[in-house]
């Protein structure tokens, strides 16, 4: 859904600080306050829909409600009022579709079909009755349909404990009985090629499976079943029709039935996979084995799951479409990825249609840029599948380097599927006897696809990971680079590489950007590991000899360029364009995070200068809403562009192509990849880049804006809380998940600073140039704070206060009362305390 959609956010509750408290992580006491605080604030974030979801069925990503495990995903939507509909999807059921476009198969995640919920018998008035919720709190949906003369409530979930879907079917007692059709159908035939398929019905069970088309002896092989039945009821008849299993029961009138939908599948290379009526006998014997007990189990897992992933981290923006957005992208990214699945694609696991526009992995970005926030959010291990496939790539793709390009090391394919997750690593293979610059044309991708595996290790500070994984992904991305780098006159250049796809160009920002990066991470990790410290000079140099970011001159400013040159052209309108997506920055700031704020400030005044030249904002026509909404505002945010008018600018950008139904931004260029925004919302909290922690206006946060978060995670592993109030910041609450030493720049200015464990232990430490330092222990928790802090209730050191010590922080309306008022005399004069000049930090000019 295109447009300016309004924010559907039900009851929008911009809760005060007290509505995120910055409480001590390790403390089970303040466990209770805090899910009421995130009970409160996402009870006011709801998709929403009282007619049918249009574009539901879409060649690109769906507008309708999603719900999902990390492997199995659900759309929930249909086409009409007296029904409803689900689409499964499962992500590692890949195999060829039909490109019309391209009159070839090629690689794609293909649909598992879908489940239709309807009756027979009409019904009377259907319009005033239909309503759906999307509840991202407890990753339900929620649907009223009139089906025959009963309104019909039904609560689905996927569980997260098995691969099951669970819809709960009630009506309202002194309804009529109504007899409901189940209709689980299979995708019809296909004319360009073959998907094996089977339909059954007995016993009370409707069952399907399908194959993928490949049957190769070397082949991905993926296979799937999906039996359907009413718990502890069963269907009362059964029949089947081409592609489609029907079952038919009755509900009676106030009855309560658990239809529970169950999956098996297999995914393998080669054959040797269990036969289709095997495969339907284990989905079969699971649903029929369910109990109304074993449900309420799913059930109770299901919330536990969700309330510990919401635990994780929550912030409160005080701004209803940022807060929208941020747990609606989080809601999209926990329901898409899990450790231990396999990678979501472009459009997670929620797939309509055997082709959909972007079918596979694009690693240019778009595969990478769902990820971009979920490490700073607290929630690294959504990035496990990334890293499993990123492991089980590499020698492929240093083979494919090899054969074909000549070169040492590692680049990558720009698409790909996750076939060779289940093949056996390949043997190295030769090098072509001569090179070849052009045998692909962005030479970036390669260290584009280890950035996600890079963030994993700095936010978690994983020893093994980085010892046997990012490290070897590392050297070989860099033994790439130091082989295709060539010299022209006193620098080192990257030619024949391509900033956008299918170019010809010089020095693209992007490649510039990554050497840099990779040489100097390699620098760091080589030194910590104890390796390679005969290459450290050759690094050194590389960096010394590199040609510069590219920049030009416009509107009397310098600023960033795409390349050096497109296709042989210097002129900057090939090489700059206003209105594009930000392709200028990716490399230089993000993700490839070389300059920042706190970094060199010459560098970046230059993004600023860039930023507004470029004017790419994600609500003009253009690339900038194309594939720009997760770049321009993580650079903008990286880079210190002036932070209210940031907030201004993100808000309608969001509300330029919000889905209302299911709280995520619509773009041309992909699906989930809008998720990536949410590190524009963390890093303007918080900023670790750098070295050392910034928070609120030392990051790109507005001194006029309230705001709070509770356990960010910052590079080094350290999780963060705190909150501003009237401009100024409170204490600060930071866990240590792996020691070091911490660095936060102090967010104070003035005052006695003091630093002690959760406990109220003193802890050394040292407050020299602006910056706080000391040295953590794995496993403790600290409070931060100076005489000068924000004396804002809730946000003492310790744990979050109980609903006994509210002090004189605002709550939510409770119904029948007006808790609020006692509290109003103590909130404004905590408010006249702290208005009062607030330390700017120096900015960079926009003019």
């Amino acid at each position: 859904m295109r447009g300016a959609a309004a924010l559907a956010l039900t009851a929008a509750i911009a809760l005060p600080l007290s509505g995120c408290a910055a409480a001590n992580a390790a403390t089970t006491r303040s466990a209770a306050d805090e899910w009421a605080q995130v009970q409160a604030i996402l009870g006011g974030i709801q998709g929403k829909a009282s007619a049918p979801i249009g574009n539901v069925t879409t060649k690109k990503f769906t507008a309708g409600m999603l719900l999902g495990n990390g492997d199995l995903g659900v759309v929930a939507g249909g086409s009409n009022n007296t029904s409803q509909k689900f689409y499964f999807g499962k992500n590692d059921f890949w195999g060829t579709a039909w490109n019309s476009g391209h009159s070839q198969l090629v690689t794609a995640i293909l649909s598992l079909g879908s489940l239709t919920i309807s009756s027979s018998t009409s019904s009377p008035n259907p319009g005033p009755a239909y309503k759906m919720t999307q509840d991202i709190l407890n990753a339900e949906v929620l649907s009223t349909v009139q089906l025959g003369g009963a309104t019909v409530n039904m609560r689905s979930y996927t569980a997260d404990s098995d691969n099951a879907f669970i819809t709960e079917l009630s009506s309202p007692a002194g309804s009529p009985s109504v007899s409901l059709n189940i209709a689980l159908g299979l995708p019809g035939p296909d004319s360009h090629t073959s998907y094996p398929t089977t339909v059954a019905g007995s016993g009370g069970t409707i069952v399907a499976t399908r194959h993928n088309n490949l049957k190769g002896g070397s082949d991905f092989q993926s296979e799937s079943s999906i039996a359907v039945r009413p718990v502890g009821v069963g269907f009362s008849s059964t029949s089947t029709s081409g592609s489609t299993a029907t079952g038919k029961f009755t509900l009676a009138g106030g009855s309560t039935v658990q239809l529970a939908t169950v999956f098996r599948s297999d995914a393998r290379q080669g054959s040797g996979g269990p036969s289709a009526s095997t495969l339907a006998g284990r989905a079969t014997s699971a649903v029929n084995a369910l109990t109304d007990a074993d449900v309420a189990n799913l059930l109770s897992n299901h919330r536990d799951f969700w309330k510990n992933y919401w635990l994780k981290a929550f912030v409160q923006t005080n701004d209803t479409t940022m807060n929208g957005y941020w747990y609606g992208a989080l809601y999209a990214m926990g329901s898409a990825s899990r450790p231990g699945k396999v990678l979501a694609g472009m459009n997670g696991p929620w797939v309509i249609d055997d082709f959909t526009q972007f079918p596979r992995y694009w690693y240019n970005y778009n595969v990478q840029a769902p990820f971009y926030g979920v490490a700073s959010a607290n929630h690294p291990d959504l990035l496990q599948p990334y890293n499993v496939q990123q492991n089980a790539e590499q020698q492929w793709q240093i083979n494919w380097t090899a054969a074909s390009g000549g070169y040492k090391g590692e680049m990558w394919q720009r698409t790909m599927g996750p076939f060779h997750q289940f093949m056996p690593t390949p043997a190295p293979a030769s090098k072509r006897s001569s090179k070849n610059a052009r045998w692909t044309d962005q030479k970036s991708n390669g260290m584009f696809a280890a950035l996600p595996s890079l963030w994993y290790y700095e936010y978690t500070q994983d020893q093994n990971f980085l010892k046997n994984q990012l490290y070897p992904n590392l050297r070989a991305v860099d033994e790439f680079y130091r082989d295709y780098l060539t010299t022209s006159g006193s620098r080192l250049v990257v030619a024949h590489s391509s900033a956008h796809e299918s170019s010809d160009d010089l020095n693209p920002n992007l490649d510039i950007g990554f050497v840099r990066r990779v040489e100097t991470e390699l620098i760091t990790l080589s030194q910590l590991l104890g390796v390679d410290q005969n290459l450290v000079p050759t690094w050194q140099s590389t960096l010394s000899k590199l040609a510069k970011l590219p920049t030009a001159t416009v509107g009397g400013k310098t600023v960033y360029t795409m390349a050096e040159n497109i296709n042989g052209s210097t002129s900057t309108s090939n090489t700059f364009k206003p209105g594009d997506q930000p392709i200028n920055m990716e490399g230089g700031v993000f993700p490839g995070e070389n300059i920042y704020v706190g970094g060199d400030p010459t560098e970046v005044q230059i993004a600023i200068n860039t930023l507004q030249a470029m004017n790419s904002w994600g609500v003009t026509s253009g690339q900038n809403k194309g594939n720009g909404f997760p770049k321009e505002f993580p650079i903008a945010a990286r880079v210190g562009w002036p932070a209210a008018d940031l907030v201004s600018k993100l808000d309608a950008a969001i509300k330029a192509q919000w889905r209302s139904s299911n709280l995520t931004v619509a773009q041309s260029g992909g699906g989930i990849e809008t998720s990536g925004t949410v590190e524009a919302v963390d890093s303007m909290f918080m900023q670790s880049v750098s070295g050392t922690i910034r928070v609120f206006q030392d990051a790109d946060w507005p001194a006029t804006k309230d705001g709070a978060f509770t356990r960010l995670r910052a590079k080094g592993a350290f999780l963060v809380s705190a909150a501003q109030a009237g401009g100024k910041v409170g204490p600060i609450t930071l866990g240590s998940d792996a020691g070091g030493t911490v660095k936060i720049k102090n967010p104070w200015g003035s005052g006695t600073v003091s630093v002690t464990t959760a406990g109220g232990t003193p802890v050394s430490f040292t407050n020299s140039g602006g910056v706080i330092s000391f040295a953590t222990t794995a496993g403790t928790s600290y409070d931060v704070t100076s005489s000068a802090a924000a004396k804002v209730a809730g946000f003492a050191r310790g744990p979050a206060l109980g609903p006994d010590q509210q002090g004189g922080a605002f709550l939510p309306p409770v119904p029948g009362g007006h808790p609020e008022l006692p509290l109003l005399l103590g909130a404004l004069l905590v408010a006249v305390y702290l208005l009062r000049t607030v330390r700017p930090r120096p900015r960079v000019a926009v003019a």
